[in-house]
């Protein structure tokens, strides 16, 4: 404990300091450790991939490096003889590509056994970690690395194409229902999961141009919003299959559907009239000021309310090109009017 401070005065201060900035004043006063750990950890974001972790805006990395070997060290010549590897930690901030310093461990340690202390190391030995978003992107992180008294209380979290019960049991309770849970499609029997079920915002991700063959597992989904980012076109047929659901199962207010397309730049437009034209809608304005659109079409679904379809461009740094959307959803009949 730091000399004329208390306990409560350095719970205190500790507790409105950076997340990393944080860990590392613990490490450089080890005399306060015990009490930093105690602190619930409040992060905006907090990563695991392969032997990454990134937390906020700070990566850690274990990284495997070859340095070349002189043939006698006592000798003056230079003479390299080999290769040796080491293993260590890189630090890297805001996604700069450059790595700050890089921390070299013990060269007993495999890859695999380093991630696993570093991980125990930041975020081991924690009651409570409060996570924004929470992500275990591609194919996530071992769970082994994972202490085992590890919860993460979230609000978002991207299992990515893991295996959702394997990360489960490291999330409490308290974070569901979630506010966004984001996957990649690989088995309909994620959509049976009640994690899946219960969040509020579905974002469903595939890449394997296999959307014909779950697209009526949409249909019995209860969640509200949800949004598909596709690598292939989905069929107008399978679109309309949507609408005619709702239409037939009287889906409540507020059901929203959006399809990402990154291949079609025309889709949008073939859909829109496609499906006035087979569903007898209407093209409209409508009256939400926050959502832009290309064209906006209405299909009356009940007195009280009718379902919207519009097209829509997004602009993703992450893309050369605009990518296309389509929004679906059901809304209170008087926020469009009929355009003459």
């Amino acid at each position: 404990m730091p000399p004329g401070m208390s306990s409560l005065t350095l719970r205190c201060i500790l507790q409105y300091i950076e997340a990393n900035k944080r860990i590392h004043v613990s490490f450089r006063c080890p005399t306060i450790k015990q009490v930093e750990k105690s602190i619930p950890l409040c992060l905006d974001n907090l990563v695991f991939w392969g032997n990454t972790l990134t937390i906020n805006s700070v990566k850690y990395s274990i990284m495997t490096y070859m340095k070349p070997v002189e043939k006698d060290q006592n000798s003056k010549l230079d003479e390299i003889v080999g290769l040796q590897k080491y293993i260590a930690i890189d630090f890297e901030q805001n996604n700069s590509g450059k790595h700050s310093r890089k921390n070299r461990i013990r060269e007993d340690l495999e890859a695999f056994e380093a991630t696993t202390r570093m991980i125990r190391v930041l975020l081991g030995g924690r009651n409570n970690i409060n996570v924004d978003s929470l992500g275990f992107p591609f194919n996530g992180i071992d769970v082994y690395h994972l202490p085992m008294e590890l919860k993460f209380k979230a609000n978002k979290i991207d299992f990515g194409s893991t295996h959702l019960n394997n990360y489960l049991p490291f999330i409490a309770v308290t974070s569901f229902p979630l506010k966004e849970l984001m996957l990649q499609y690989e088995s309909s029997e994620y959509f049976q999961n009640p994690a899946v079920q219960t969040a509020q915002k579905l974002l469903i991700t595939d890449f394997d141009f296999l959307f014909f063959t779950w697209v009526d597992e949409l249909k019995n989904l209860p969640n509200k919003n949800v949004v598909l980012n596709l690598s292939v076109s989905p069929s107008i047929t399978d679109i309309s299959g949507i609408i005619q659901t709702w239409k037939s199962s009287g889906k409540d207010i507020k059901m929203c559907y959006t399809v990402k397309n990154y291949e079609d730049r025309e889709w949008t437009v073939e859909v829109v009239d496609t499906i006035r034209e087979e569903f007898n809608g209407n093209f409209v304005e409508l009256s939400m000021p926050d959502v832009r659109y290309n064209e906006c079409i209405s299909l009356p679904m009940s007195k009280t309310s009718e379902i919207v379809i519009f097209g829509f461009t997004i602009f993703d740094p992450d893309y050369t090109y605009p990518i296309r959307a389509i929004n679906m959803q059901v809304i209170p009949v008087g926020l469009t009017a009929p355009i003459d």
